[in-house]
């Protein structure tokens, strides 16, 4: 019965597809920069992970609907994966001693956005609203590594400016605001609960149109993701209680891919 149900309801969405909208996939490899730095009490450096190739790809769904009143509506679903080494400065979590090492970074993220889109000249104004949820698991050694996930809301905003028939550039924001943001360690039984996750990105689209079938673009993405420190942990195996620190990452992503049209 429930196999039956999910073939009715993408056969809906595909029908609807194609006679109320059109519709795009799209596949991008990605190449992204990561400067994260975690700060104790009173500003002190604690520990840092920077690399300049993680590398990854995405894969992106858009269905468009028809314009009413000259607005058009834009439904996008977007997965992000992504993994690579950098290097950490920084101490075990065992026993505090220095340590310079190479870490390993798997990241994962998942979201959707709506989109209204309102042509005036040759300029599209875009505004909307997204959900996401992020996933980053940083292995720090064989003995040590962490998770930190959360939910995310995304107010966005953006302009795209077409300089010719062909080829279009813009520039779009997004805040995203995380919700109920968490950290685990292997070594600790509980979960920290980071008191706050906020990012707050900036996008330079740039895409061209071979034909009306094949698009092929690049994208720039600049991003600043804050986590504020999280609630104490006692565990016995330490001689004080615990906390996840605050932390500040620089991120800078180049995506690029083509656009197939539908």
């Amino acid at each position: 019965m429930l196999k039956h149900m999910k073939l009715l309801f993408f056969s809906l969405f595909f029908t609807v597809t194609v006679v109320y909208g059109s519709s795009s996939y799209s596949v991008a490899l990605v190449d992204m920069g990561m400067d994260y730095t975690e700060r104790g009490e009173g500003g002190i450096f604690l520990d840092s992970e920077k690399s300049k190739n993680i590398l990854g790809s995405e894969l992106r769904y858009d269905f468009s609907t028809s314009c009413v009143q000259g607005i058009c509506a834009n439904l996008g679903i977007r997965f992000l994966g992504m993994s690579g080494n950098s290097d950490y400065k920084g101490s075990y979590l065992q026993n505090n001693q220095s340590v310079n090492s190479r870490s390993s970074n798997t990241i994962y993220d998942l979201s959707a956005d709506y989109t209204l889109i309102q042509p005036v000249s040759s300029f599209e104004f875009l505004y909307g609203l997204g959900f996401g949820y992020h996933f980053w698991y940083r292995e720090l050694s064989s003995i040590q590594n962490e998770i930190y996930s959360w939910f995310y809301v995304t107010p966005i905003i953006g302009i795209n400016v077409n300089l010719t028939n062909n080829f279009k550039i813009g520039m779009r924001f997004k805040y995203k605001y995380g919700i109920n943001p968490t950290m685990q360690a292997n070594s600790i039984d509980d979960t920290f609960r980071l008191g706050g996750e906020n990012s707050l990105e900036c996008i330079i689209p740039l895409r061209y149109s071979i034909n009306k079938k094949i698009d092929i673009f690049t994208d720039f993405v600049f991003s600043k993701q804050s986590i504020e420190r999280s609630n104490y942990i006692l565990n016995k195996a330490y001689d004080a209680p615990l906390y996840e620190p605050a932390s500040t990452d620089y991120q800078q992503y180049v995506k690029i891919g083509m656009t197939i049209n539908y």
